[in-house]
């Protein structure tokens, strides 16, 4: 299926749904639910997608016109870790001349496969070479083939996993045939570059062989570290920016109520406006973002963020491989930048810390009332991206979360339908195609903001039996 198509970029991204073939009703959930992360990822960077259960049929449509210079293919539940580095790493490969950048087996027994988990293909040489079929797997199918020549390196000292192969002079009888040894013969007898992906790409790409249950237990875990690292290290920074067209109609706020971490509040609340009585409460479900936050506003002068950060960075979860050096340079580099915004950051800050200030440790996932919302105030609520956020994308399906993000704006409008409302993601921007006006609003009064309907989403082939809310009886939609 054309899941997207805008044709803005030259790089298509063609989802192999593969989930039927996961090993058990644990390993597909999961897999369902980071494809719909990896999907909303590649949404918001605005590159075509296409579906379908086959890499055959992706190939050719990826490739019916011109327009598209690199087909990725990407199999369902693969995950991209805490960053977007993968789609930057990808782009930076395609710069390169190969016909396929893959992972390239040799098994021994069987002929050299395409793992069907990721692999890039150059369309034009695709073309050239006719359009060949990948090839199956065929097991016990007795064969001969010219034996590839293949690279002394290995990938990571994996002796199955080459870094390139030509076309070689002598044949060799195989057992086996594996997924691409079609194409790989086509392609070795005219002249193709087969390659593998490189380091940069597989350091930031994520799959945990969902097939074999003995295999999935073991990497599983990895999606729970992000969860260990998202809630312990607080992120020095954040991109909630209020924009200079977002404003309210009243000359300040009473209240500004945000997700804990970075220092953008300090520019939003400085653009909505405040008087010496408002009060500023910190939400978050990370005991640590709200310490953090505590320490910025009772200790921090205003200057050197990065050594501030740094002095309050008490543990870094046991494994995870952070340069604190760089982390540290990076930090001063954002907030140089950060000050530019501002005549003088230092009066400023002097004069914000001064204000009232909460700290609410609070899960916008579970059932809490806001209570501590007066409806008497004027109030802003900026709840970030917390719907789309990467350590619990895994655990919590779209359709929960549709619900809870419905929840959490029916909450606030029963509360005060004049409140103020920013919410930088919502899932309907990835998962709804010809939003209304009003479906795009992201900050306004929250009586403006409508809910979703997940029966009207663009549904990827691996959710059409999930995205769907009737009652069943009658039929009739159910909103979440």
């Amino acid at each position: 299926m054309d899941y997207l198509i805008k044709k803005e970029k030259k790089i298509v991204y063609c989802i192999l749904d593969n989930i039927e073939e996961f090993y058990s009703t644990t390993s597909q959930e999961i897999a369902r639910n980071v494809s719909d992360f990896f999907l909303s990822l590649v949404v918001s960077k605005n590159y075509d997608i296409i579906i379908d259960k086959n890499t055959d049929a992706l190939l050719e449509r990826a490739a019916q016109d011109n327009f598209y210079t690199h087909a990725v293919v990407v199999i369902t539940g693969t995950h991209t870790g805490l960053s977007e580095r993968l789609l930057q790493a990808i782009e930076k490969k395609c710069n390169e001349f190969f016909t396929l950048s893959g992972h390239v087996l040799d098994r021994g027994d069987a002929y050299y496969e395409i793992h069907n988990q990721f692999f890039i293909v150059n369309l034009d040489e695709y073309k050239r070479l006719g359009k060949p079929k990948m090839g199956e797997v065929s097991w016990n199918e007795v064969h001969e083939k010219i034996e590839p020549i293949r690279s002394e390196e290995c990938v990571r000292g994996d002796k199955e996993i080459p870094v390139w192969i030509k076309n070689g002079f002598t044949n060799k009888t195989y057992k086996h045939k594996r997924h691409g040894w079609n194409f790989f013969k086509v392609g070795l007898e005219n002249n193709a570059v087969f390659c593998d992906v490189g380091d940069e790409i597989r350091n930031e790409k994520n799959y945990l062989y969902y097939e074999y249950d003995h295999v999935f237990y073991r990497h599983v875990p990895n999606l729970f570290d992000y969860q260990l690292i998202c809630n312990n290290m607080v992120t020095p920074w954040n991109s909630d920016i209020i924009l200079e067209n977002e404003t309210i109609e009243e000359d300040a706020l009473d209240h500004y109520v945000t997700t804990g971490t970075g220092l953008n509040w300090i520019y939003n609340i400085t653009q909505l406006g405040y008087h010496e009585n408002t009060k500023v409460t910190f939400v978050d479900n990370s005991y640590a973002v709200l310490n953090f936050m505590k320490s910025l506003i009772e200790t921090w002068d205003g200057k050197d963020y990065d050594i501030f950060y740094m002095e309050q960075l008490k543990f870094v979860p046991y494994g995870y491989n952070l340069d604190l050096e760089k982390h540290k340079e990076n930090i001063k580099i954002w907030f140089t930048d950060f000050q530019k915004r501002f005549e003088n950051f230092t009066d400023v800050w002097n004069t914000i810390k001064k204000l009232k200030f909460n700290f609410v440790l609070l899960d916008f996932f579970a059932n809490k009332n806001l209570s501590f919302i007066d409806p008497k105030e004027i109030t802003f609520v900026n709840v970030s991206d917390v719907f789309n956020h990467v350590p619990y994308a895994h655990i919590a399906p779209v359709k929960f979360r549709v619900a809870r993000e419905n929840f959490l704006i029916t909450t606030i409008k029963n509360i005060g339908p004049k409140i103020y409302f920013h919410i930088s993601f919502r899932l309907g921007f990835v998962y709804k195609t010809n939003l209304s006006t009003e479906e795009r609003i992201r900050f306004g009064r929250i009586n403006a903001f409508v809910l979703w309907d997940i029966n009207e989403f663009n549904t990827p082939t691996w959710q059409i039996k999930n995205w769907k809310s009737l009652c069943p009886i009658t039929g009739d939609v159910r909103i979440l």
